[in-house]
């Protein structure tokens, strides 16, 4: 098995990126650096693993393969990790209404870092429907919807509606962080680079590495007009800046010539992405740890070993990752 070893190791530094967002990196230090690398920077992880997902969707696609098992295969995985994740979001009092809309948001949309299993299934139906049209009308479609997705999420962070169904849709971070708006734009781009073999063009590095320093600022100054303009420093997901500065970065690290013969570091990415929230839950709620440096080195540290475990464990029956 050949695997592209700058793709898998950016695939770990993607996982650490994601837990370092749910661990709040830099909390216990000054604010506004603690906020652009949780609502800025580390944003850039979720985005380039769509495109990671898009990237290798294609070959399905060309080769006519069967969507119904790779559907399949991630709603299984879904179904496993929701089941597991279960005690953390069983509402405590379950008749009330308002617990019982809450479960019913976590069973349709993921718990927590899920919502990116269901984002990922639902991105590849939307363009496996979409495979035989244009090109241009995929990435225009994929350009529209992300854009949508942002003016929802600006909506929802800036509009004065608090109350009745507007203001509820607006508030609920998934109107805008879904499948739809947001999985299936990167996921399309992703997608059309493997088909168009952007990765295969001759390396330019130095014009490559200027292009996302350039992305960088402009996400660095985008995290920083919502911190400069929300009273209440909102979190904020989705960066227009995301759409140059992601596709960019996949194509730099997949450029590299190394190879590898194991797909062990793609899937402890994908188990350091998936068990990591048990330790944050389970930090936070005993009052062991605060958000913060420490808990990410914590949970980074116990999410790793767990996870090269399970990885370990479950070559035979491959159901986990």
């Amino acid at each position: 098995m050949q695997r592209n070893a700058g793709t898998d190791g950016l695939k770990i530094a993607l996982a650490m990126m994601v837990v370092a967002l749910h661990a709040s990196l830099f909390t216990e230090t000054a604010e506004y650096l603690n906020y652009i690398f949780v609502n800025g920077l580390l944003r850039i992880a979720v985005p380039t693993f769509f495109i990671i997902n898009g990237f290798y969707f294609y070959p399905l696609v060309a080769r006519n393969r069967s969507f119904s098992d790779w559907a399949r295969r991630l709603a299984v995985l879904y179904g496993i990790w929701m089941l597991l994740y279960l005690p953390f979001y069983w509402p405590v009092h379950w008749e009330l209404a308002r617990d019982q809309i809450g479960l019913l948001e976590k069973l349709v949309f993921g718990y927590h870092h899920l919502w990116y299993l269901v984002g990922t299934l639902g991105a590849g139906a939307v363009l496996y429907v979409l495979r035989r049209r244009s090109d241009k009308y995929i990435l225009s479609s994929a350009v529209a919807l992300f854009v949508v997705g942002y003016v929802l999420q600006a909506l929802g962070n800036y509009a004065p509606i608090e109350e009745g169904v507007p203001g509820y849709l607006l508030n609920s971070g998934w109107i805008f962080r879904n499948f739809l708006f947001f999985g299936f734009p990167l996921f399309a781009i992703g997608y059309l680079i493997a088909k168009h073999r952007l990765h295969k063009l001759p390396r330019r590095d130095p014009q490559l590495l200027c292009a996302i320093f350039a992305s960088v600022m402009l996400l660095v100054a985008e995290s920083s007009v919502h911190y400069f303009l929300h009273p209440a420093k909102a979190g904020v997901d989705m960066y227009l800046s995301l759409l140059l500065l992601c596709p960019l970065l996949f194509l730099f690290f997949h450029s590299r010539s190394a190879r590898l013969n194991t797909d062990f570091l793609s899937k402890l990415s994908t188990a350091i992405y998936l068990t990591h929230v048990f330790f944050i839950n389970i930090l936070l709620n005993t009052g062991w740890m605060e958000q913060g440096t420490p808990l990410f080195v914590m949970v980074m540290f116990a999410s790793t070993i767990v996870s090269a475990l399970l990885v370990w464990s479950d070559r035979r029956w491959n159901i986990l990752f």
